[in-house]
Order: structure tokens, then C-alpha cells, then sequence
């Protein structure tokens, strides 16, 4: 027979093993998100960005290549996603609730970089950037209620532009 003394370590034991697993999974599903992932999809996707806001110009021109990278990550995997692949589709983008096929990938940043600097939808993001505004963080914050269905958007994405640093982008380009 036990003493009650090694029954109460016996009973803390399994909650204990319970904090330790809820721990590591916080800790787990908040840092993979966090790590920087393939550098040669982010540099070719800045290069898309970057020359597509060039041609557009106005608010397009505007919008963070930081911010538009970091989407584009997220959103495909860094390109790996069925959607990247065969529908070229880099940033979630629908249509009648269904997802937009394009022909090529610079269409589909294109397409992006017009929805955001054009649609009313968009009109809290528009307004900052027309008065200045260049923070990727702060833009986000506007766009996400609209953007996004997961309520972590903007912590995903603020996570992916620090830990790649993707402001380096957004920096070269005023230097």
C-alpha cells in the first residue's frame, strides 16, 4: 500500500505531463511560423513586387514589398501550395467565393497590388497610405479584418517579415 504522500506526486504527475505538453504546443505552433523559410522564393517574389508596383504606380506603388512578401509566403507555403503552383494564385485571392486561376505569377501579384490600392474595401489601408504611412505592422493592422479569416493573421505575418527581415526590402527601395 502507498502512502498518501506518493499518491498526491502520483495524482500531480499527469497534470504536470498535461502544463508540459500545453506548453511545448504554444511554444511549438507560435515559432513555426516565426522561422524564415525559403530565401529564394522570398527574393524572387520581391522581385515580382517590386516591379510590379514600379508599373502600376499610385497607392500600388506604395504598398510595403515587406508586407506583400511576407502574404505571399504564408499564403503558399513560400510558393509550395497547390495554389501557387497550378493556379499561380500567391495571395489567397477569390472571386465569387472561389479561387482566382491565373496565367502567370506576376498576374497574380498584379492583381494583388491593384486590389489593395483600388478597392473600397480596402479603403482604411488606402486612406493611411495616401496620408504616409510605410509601416508594414501598421498597414497590416488595417488590412487584415478584411484580408484575412484567421484571427492570428497579423501576428503570422508580422512574425514572417521580422524573422526573414523583409523590411530590407522596403528600406532599399527609399535609399
Amino acid at each position: 500500500m502507498q502512502s498518501p504522500e506518493t499518491l498526491r506526486t502520483i495524482r500531480m504527475e499527469p497534470r504536470l505531463c498535461r502544463y508540459l505538453i500545453f506548453a511545448f504546443l504554444v511554444l511549438f505552433s507560435h515559432t513555426s511560423y516565426a522561422q524564415c523559410g525559403d530565401m529564394e522564393y522570398i527574393n524572387w517574389m520581391s522581385e515580382l513586387v517590386q516591379r510590379k508596383k514600379e508599373k502600376l504606380g499610385g497607392l500600388a506603388e506604395q504598398i510595403p514589398t515587406s508586407l506583400a512578401v511576407a502574404q505571399a509566403a504564408l499564403e503558399t507555403g513560400y510558393g509550395e501550395s497547390y495554389s501557387a503552383k497550378k493556379r499561380k494564385n500567391h495571395f489567397g485571392l477569390r472571386a465569387g467565393g472561389k479561387y482566382i486561376v491565373f496565367s502567370s505569377s506576376k498576374e497574380s501579384v498584379e492583381k494583388y497590388l491593384e486590389t489593395l490600392s483600388e478597392k473600397h474595401y480596402y479603403k482604411r489601408m488606402q486612406t493611411m497610405l495616401k496620408k504616409g504611412e510605410t509601416s508594414p505592422f501598421k498597414l497590416l493592422k488595417a488590412l487584415a479584418p478584411v484580408y484575412a479569416e484567421d484571427g492570428n493573421y497579423v501576428s503570422k505575418v508580422s512574425a514572417l517579415i521580422e524573422s526573414c527581415d523583409l523590411r530590407s526590402f522596403d528600406l532599399a527601395k527609399t535609399s
